[in-house]
């Protein structure tokens, strides 16, 4: 019988040491995956995450000089991308008003509401887009008579393209859907003009492109509009460079008011002038359910240029109730919808 070949001792050598460097790195890859995860589940478990700052830190300005900026330019900041900053920042700022007296003389905050933390939120956001008048004037009840005024200008103007815009997607939806070329000029022309007025937007500036470079009622373009129509409700916070105001017009109030900043402070002179000067103005308005409960209510948001949807909204809006007892000292209760039947 014929006896198999001796394998070379150089070639036994080579396997041994090649079996022995593959055993090697496997034993080194499961001891370094091994320590990777104790170090991960103790670093976690034992050692505080630290948060990175740009996820912490807003970049925008909250110092009095910034919001009252007269330079003619919007502060704003786009929406952070972070988790943090989704939940806790804030994903725009107001637009200046260069001609509110109260403010620019630097007697009241451009964020004037600051004494009660149950509304002041509330009464800081209509501070975006409601002249002060209109819910502190002491001599106005029931309907008023209001129009937009410029907030670069302080001149009327006619209803900001935000809002024009959203009736036209609003009330036209027939025109939308079966005659498409005929709205696309007027909704690229007023889309084009609310960014103008906002100051710039990311979110707004590419639905204009796809709008614009897509052909009129194919898939692209009736998607691009219907994200239009769902977007801009975002930016009714004050985003139309105006203001609602009083029609009446207001008292010129800065030789009063320039007297009483160079009176001496705690003077029976600057005492005597403040009163002057809000011998008119009611402090704390009970204004909420004025404009969003009454019959009629106190302004005709319709005639102000308000799509019907947004004035349904304004007219029932069940939150409006809620801080209205709230400022009445009401105490606030949680919905319980979510505890068991024997726990109600």
């Amino acid at each position: 019988m014929n006896q198999p070949s001796p394998v070379p001792r150089s070639r036994s050598w080579v396997r041994t040491i090649l079996v022995r460097l593959y055993t090697l790195s496997i034993m080194l890859i499961v001891v370094w995956t091994s320590y990777t995860a104790v170090a991960y589940l103790f670093g976690s478990v034992f050692t505080p995450t630290v948060v990175p700052p740009e996820l912490l830190t807003w970049a925008g300005e909250l110092n009095t000089d910034t919001l009252r900026a007269n330079d003619g330019t919007t502060r704003r900041v786009q929406p952070p991308r972070a988790p943090v900053g989704h939940y806790h920042g804030v994903d725009r700022w107001f637009q200046p008003d260069r001609h509110n007296n109260c403010t620019t003389v630097g007697c009241h905050e451009p964020l004037p509401h600051t004494k009660r933390k149950e509304v002041r939120a509330f009464a800081n956001l209509h501070a975006t887009f409601l002249d002060c008048r209109t819910c502190h004037d002491a001599n106005i009840s029931g309907p008023v008579g209001v129009h937009w005024i410029s907030t670069v200008t302080g001149r009327e103007q006619e209803t900001p393209a935000l809002l024009r815009l959203m009736n036209e997607l609003e009330t036209a939806g027939d025109t939308i859907q079966n005659a498409p070329a005929e709205i696309h000029p007027t909704i690229l022309e007023q889309l084009r003009a609310v960014i103008v007025g906002i100051g710039g937007d990311s979110a707004l500036e590419n639905l204009l492109v796809r709008i614009d470079t897509s052909q009129p009622g194919s898939p692209v373009w009736r998607q691009a509009v219907a994200r239009l129509e769902t977007e801009l409700p975002n930016y009714t916070r004050g985003d139309y460079s105006a203001k609602i105001a009083l029609r009446a017009p207001p008292e010129d109030l800065n030789e009063p008011t320039r007297r009483y900043l160079a009176a001496a402070p705690d003077s029976p002179e600057r005492e005597k002038l403040n009163q002057s000067i809000h011998k008119s103005v009611i402090s704390r308005p009970d204004a909420c359910l004025t404009c969003h409960g009454d019959d009629p209510p106190r302004l005709d948001l319709a005639a102000l240029g308000y799509p019907p949807s947004q004035v349904a909204a304004l007219l029932s809006a069940p939150t409006v109730r809620l801080i209205q007892r709230t400022i009445e000292g009401e105490p606030f209760y949680l919905p319980r919808i979510l505890e068991p039947d024997d726990a109600r």
